[in-house]
This record gives C-alpha cells, sequence and structure tokens, in this order.
C-alpha cells in the first residue's frame, strides 16, 4: 500500500509539475517581451544627411533624431509582431489566455525603448535648438498614445497574419526598409510636389503616425489633416483586426 500510494503521490506531483510548466513558460514569454532589450537610437547620419539635403545642422539633428525615434518604435513593432505567435506554439496548446496580452507587452518593451531614445533628442536639443524646449511638447503625450494603440493592433493583425503565412516575414521586412526611404524621416516633407508629395506624404500613413509626434517635439502643432488620417487608421485598424481575430482566434494554437 505504501509503494502504492508513493506511485500515486509521484504521478500526481509530475502532473502537477507539467501542468505548472505552461503557466511558467506563460510568465516567462510574457517578461520576455515586456523588457528593453537595450537603448537602440536613431542613426549616426545626421551630418550627411545635412550635407546631402543642404540643411542647417542645428535644426535637421534634431528633425532627424525625433523622426528616427518614432520610426524606430514603428518598425520595431511591426518586424517583432511577426514572431509573436510563433514563438508561444507551445503554450497555445496546454495553457487557455488572452491573446493580446502579448501584443501589449511587445508594445510596452517598445515604449520604455522609445523612452530612453527620447534621452539622445533632449540631449540634441539643448545643445543646439533650447527654444525646441516648449510647451508644445506636451501634445507628444497624446500623439504617442494614438501611436501606442495602433501598435497593439498592428501587432496582433501582423502576428496574425504571420503565423497562418510564415512567408510573410522576409516580405514584411523588405517593405519596411522600403518605407523607411520613401517617408519623410531623412527628408523634409516640404522638398516634394504635386502629385509625388500626395502619394509619399499626404498619402503615407506611416508618416502621419510620426509626425502626430514628431511635430510637438519640432515645436509646431499637429495639424488637422494628420489627427483625422491618425484616428481614421486607428478605427479602421482595430476594425479589421476585431473582424480578423473574431474569426480567426480559435485557430492560433492550431496554426503554432
Amino acid at each position: 500500500m505504501r509503494r502504492l500510494a508513493g506511485r500515486l503521490f509521484v504521478r500526481h506531483g509530475d502532473t502537477v509539475a507539467r501542468a505548472d510548466r505552461p503557466l511558467d513558460h506563460l510568465r516567462n514569454l510574457v517578461v520576455a517581451q515586456a523588457q528593453p532589450q537595450g537603448h537602440g537610437a536613431p542613426d549616426a547620419v545626421g551630418l550627411v544627411g545635412a550635407g546631402l539635403f543642404k540643411q542647417d545642422i542645428s535644426k535637421y539633428l534634431p528633425y532627424l533624431s525625433s523622426g528616427m525615434i518614432v520610426w524606430t518604435l514603428l518598425s520595431t513593432i511591426i518586424l517583432e509582431s511577426c514572431t509573436l505567435f510563433v514563438q508561444g506554439n507551445a503554450l497555445f496548446k496546454n495553457v487557455r489566455f488572452e491573446y493580446s496580452i502579448l501584443a501589449y507587452a511587445l508594445v510596452w518593451r517598445n515604449f520604455l525603448i522609445f523612452c530612453h531614445n527620447m534621452m539622445i533628442f533632449f540631449a540634441l536639443v539643448l545643445v543646439l535648438q533650447r527654444e525646441l524646449l516648449s510647451e508644445m511638447l506636451i501634445f507628444v503625450i497624446p500623439g504617442l498614445f494614438l501611436v501606442l494603440v495602433n501598435g497593439v493592433w498592428i501587432a496582433l493583425l501582423v502576428g496574425l497574419l504571420c503565423l497562418r503565412y510564415r512567408d510573410i516575414q522576409p516580405i514584411v521586412q523588405t517593405l519596411i526598409q522600403i518605407c523607411m526611404l520613401v517617408t519623410p524621416i531623412f527628408w523634409v516633407a516640404d522638398n516634394l510636389q504635386g502629385t509625388m508629395r500626395f502619394v509619399f506624404v499626404q498619402f503615407n500613413p506611416i508618416y502621419r503616425l510620426i509626425d502626430v509626434v514628431r511635430a510637438p517635439l519640432m515645436g509646431q502643432m499637429p495639424t488637422a489633416a494628420t489627427y483625422f488620417a491618425v484616428g481614421l487608421i486607428t478605427v479602421a485598424g482595430w476594425a479589421l483586426t476585431f473582424v480578423m481575430f473574431h474569426r480567426f482566434r480559435k485557430r492560433i494554437s492550431y496554426w503554432s
């Protein structure tokens, strides 16, 4: 009887241990998503860019750094979203939880990195253009909030698509590189006119998401068109993500 009781106890203990492992896996996965991986920084191309685009370096460096910091936030969220659900394949089959937790953790981690990178911008501003430290900086908060809200649905939607179609990830990486070049990050939007300006500036959602944060950093109020475009992107993006998740949420564990 003692041997039988001991075997039953050991087997029950093994079962409990196995049941706890997915929970530990969930905790580790969320913590890994939420912890900053590094400070990150805009590329050191300010001096070259100022010469190429014939810009005043005291104005161009804050413009470049502010744009690159917001771009780094957006692009990193998009790229890391490609493996958002792929990494949790062993977890989804053992534990039922809200998948959006992973997206929130991913966005939170990149927000922390964004805050670290902002120190670079303020250091440049203190040296080159102190007049940018004005009351307009308060409008960075609602702009950043809109970017983070969009970052969540982007993470969920891109993560779902890349989970279902694994070949999408290299396509996303290529598109990110193209978007960096055609979006006014290194160059000033006013340099384009006519149809080219409409396509690469006015009709560019990435530019709108960057401008809603960069404009207050540069001492300017974001235009009504920018707020309208970002609001439209937010509503349309969340609506599409809601429809996709409502239809395919149960298949995430199967696809993984």
